[in-house]
């Protein structure tokens, strides 16, 4: 949550019905400290405001879900990937076809 900045599955809302959670806080912070907003550009960086944060204000805690925060970071990725494969695929043809001309070439 801390790498991707983003908080719960769906979003914040996934700890008010986290029973474990709710049960090893003792109901006194509404998200985990790692759900806080931290200074821009600092992965370790100091919170902006921790006991805000913990308390649910919006203003200081990542809204989004990681599951869209992730899907969205890998989906750029998709593309490339795929790029990346037709361009060893075609790669790979030329060298049969060469390979299929000189044994013919041999012969």
């Amino acid at each position: 949550m801390i790498t991707f900045g983003c908080c719960g599955v769906n979003g914040p809302e996934d700890f008010r019905f986290a029973s474990v959670f709710r049960l090893l806080t003792l109901d006194s912070d509404e998200v985990p400290e790692a759900c806080c907003r931290r200074e821009p550009q600092t992965r370790d960086g100091v919170l902006l405001s921790r006991e805000e944060c913990l308390l649910g204000r919006d203003l200081f805690l990542n809204k989004q879900g990681c599951y869209t925060v992730i899907l969205n970071t890998f989906e750029t990725y998709v593309y490339l990937a795929g790029a990346l494969a037709i361009g060893v695929l075609a790669i790979e043809l030329f060298a049969m076809i060469f390979a299929m001309c000189l044994f013919r070439g041999i012969q």
